[in-house]
């Protein structure tokens, strides 16, 4: 079996196993959103996320901030937003639950999250059968937005949009490094699976032969075994896909360890793109949706650097791609309602609200976000701008597109004898 088949196998899975056995979620009862004291008006979003780590409590933290600055600045089109955040562990099953959850409430407006693509196809199948928008500010994988729901919304780019800027850039060094060949290791997941295949058709489609094609079991430790059969085919460019941060440390040491030197280390987003990995993933080239040298600013007129300045007072840490993401996606809800509702909402119907904000959200079109310009398309991807980063010097450094580079690549990378 393909690892094409048993991706579509996977995530046809993954939507089956969401609806057996559940009858239509209820509408939400009409009513008027519960009020706060006062008369005030509130209305529930919803946050599926993990929040166990500091790596994952990024999209809590960008969401809180988030909330705060809409509610202080008069809430979504006059009503103050109550945040509801649901943890699920990063299990599909829990998210699943915990979307039914949000669901049943009749103040909820929307749903965002996850932290992972197969959480989110199980919390997206009951959001979508409730007829309740599901923004999904991060995940990449490409099932999210080609599976024909109508109630999504994703800011960030799909996998394929980021592995083929990055053989887009590979293109541009093909006259002086004669790359040719690619080998990819990756978990076997959902996610991973994904992965490959869209790696395995970019490089089909740029004639570069896929020599090594290693799966592994996540959270496994040793790849030894898998990355001494990727040196045995003597790769051009290595691909790691990694989820937790450990397996993606843990595929740079045991590949030095094993000297396996490529000309082009590659990756996307995920544990690569955090500055943890930057300090063993020297010279790697990684797609990513947002760099702290990203050039975007908001039309406040915030930028990567401000922006990072407040958050770090905040939470006492720098932000990263799902703070940012998630930060933004809770401003384009804003914007989307407010601009599709005209002068007022009718809160006493928050199932019309709902169906207003689908609207909105297809409709609207901002050139200035922190996360670049947001636009979604019918089937409800934004249309986002990948970046590529170089790590060097321990540090993430915006290569490609060459209109906003900030230093020359480093190509090809050295081999590990020849590092301090």
């Amino acid at each position: 079996m393909t690892a094409r088949t048993r991706l579509a196998g996977l995530g046809l899975c993954l939507v089956v196993a969401a609806c057996r056995g559940q009858a239509p979620s209820p509408a939400p009862a009409a009513g008027a959103a519960a009020a706060s004291g006062g008369g005030a008006c509130s209305v529930q979003v919803g946050l599926i996320t993990t929040t166990a780590t500091p790596a994952v409590q990024e999209q809590m933290n960008g969401m809180q901030l988030a909330r705060d600055e809409v509610n202080a600045a008069g809430g979504l089109a006059g009503c103050q937003v109550d945040l509801v955040i649901k943890d699920d562990a990063n299990l599909p099953e829990t998210a699943r639950g915990l979307a039914r959850e949000l669901a049943a409430s009749p103040r909820l407006l929307a749903v965002f999250g996850t932290n992972s693509t197969a959480s989110t196809m199980a919390a997206l199948a009951v959001t979508e059968r409730a007829a309740i928008p599901f923004i999904v500010p991060s995940v990449s994988g490409g099932l999210v937005t080609t599976m024909g729901y109508r109630w999504v919304f994703r800011l960030a780019a799909p996998e394929t949009a980021l592995v083929a800027a990055l053989f887009e850039f590979i293109a541009t060094l093909e006259a002086r490094l004669d790359l040719r060949s690619i080998a990819v290791a990756y978990p076997l997941t959902v996610s991973g699976l994904s992965m490959f295949v869209a790696v395995e058709n970019q490089a089909r489609t740029q004639g570069v032969s896929v020599v090594a094609a290693e799966e592994y079991p996540p959270n496994g430790g040793d790849f030894r075994a898998q990355l001494a059969r990727v040196r045995r085919a003597s790769p051009d460019m290595v691909f790691f896909d990694a989820s937790p941060p450990d397996d993606a440390a843990a595929l740079m040491a045991q590949a030095r360890e094993l000297d396996l030197n490529p000309k082009l280390f590659l990756a996307i987003t995920g544990p690569f793109v955090r500055p943890g990995f930057a300090k063993v993933g020297e010279y790697m080239i990684v797609g990513s949706q947002w760099t702290a040298d990203a050039p975007w600013h908001d039309e406040r007129g915030q930028t990567a650097p401000t922006f990072e300045a407040k958050y770090r007072d905040r939470f006492g840490v720098p932000p990263n791609i799902r703070a940012v993401s998630t930060y933004t996606s809770l401003f384009v809800v804003k914007r989307a309602l407010e601009q599709a509702a005209g002068t007022s909402v009718e809160w006493s119907n928050i199932p019309a609200v709902r169906a207003l904000l689908r609207t909105g959200l297809h409709a609207v079109d901002i050139p200035d976000t922190l996360f670049g310009p947001i636009n979604f398309d019918q089937a409800g991807q934004n249309a986002h701008p990948v970046l590529l980063a170089q790590i060097q010097k321990s540090a993430h450094v915006l290569i490609y597109p060459e209109a906003l580079r900030l230093r020359s690549p480093i190509v090809p990378v050295p081999p590990w004898k020849e590092r301090q």
